[in-house]
């Protein structure tokens, strides 16, 4: 069950992404829509899930770290949620707060989701992740932008399509997750 939760989950919020290698800008300044989906799929693929995450905007991470830490708390072990409470608090994550404001005092999003990926591997009840790994291979089509937003389709395996958006914020162009694509 955790494991199928989590693909979706996984698979929503990361919607799936890339083959391609190519280094993105080492300072986190992405000039392009493709660039910050390529630095956001190397991130994953090096399960580097701090810098995955700082890919996105920060509504797409606090709905991120939400949504996340609200399954991995339903789902972890029954001796682990105290150590589950304590992840949340230490990060300043209101673990009782069933809304989006929930994030509104976690100073460090990424670090936060990071911690959760990890913690959800050893405190979960499946933590075989290659069924997580094989929806994160495709490519990312028919890229769109008009001004400060774009949108593409991320194609897995030739079959699967979901739609994906970017927004350029000061400069900087980071995947955006609207209301309900987590």
């Amino acid at each position: 069950m955790w494991k199928a939760l989590f693909v979706v989950l996984a698979a929503a919020v990361v919607l799936a992404s890339c083959r391609a290698k190519d280094a993105a800008d080492s300072t986190g300044v992405y000039n392009s829509p493709e660039a910050v989906h390529r630095a956001m799929c190397d991130a994953i693929q090096g399960n580097d899930w701090e810098k995955a995450a700082g890919c996105m905007d920060e509504d797409s991470q606090a709905r991120l770290a939400h949504r996340l830490a609200f399954a991995i708390s339903w789902l972890a072990k029954a001796d682990d949620q105290k150590a589950m409470e304590t992840l949340a608090t230490k990060h300043g994550f209101k673990l009782r707060e069933e809304s989006d404001t929930s994030c509104s005092e976690v100073a460090n999003k990424p670090a936060f989701i990071a911690e959760l990926f990890s913690f959800a591997e050893t405190h979960t009840p499946d933590d075989d992740f290659s069924e997580l790994e094989k929806s994160l291979t495709g490519r990312l089509v028919d890229l769109k932008t008009a001004g400060d937003e774009a949108t593409g389709v991320i194609e897995v395996e030739g079959k699967d399509r979901q739609r994906i958006e970017f927004r350029r914020i000061d400069g900087r162009w980071l995947v955006h997750f609207s209301e309900g694509k987590l």
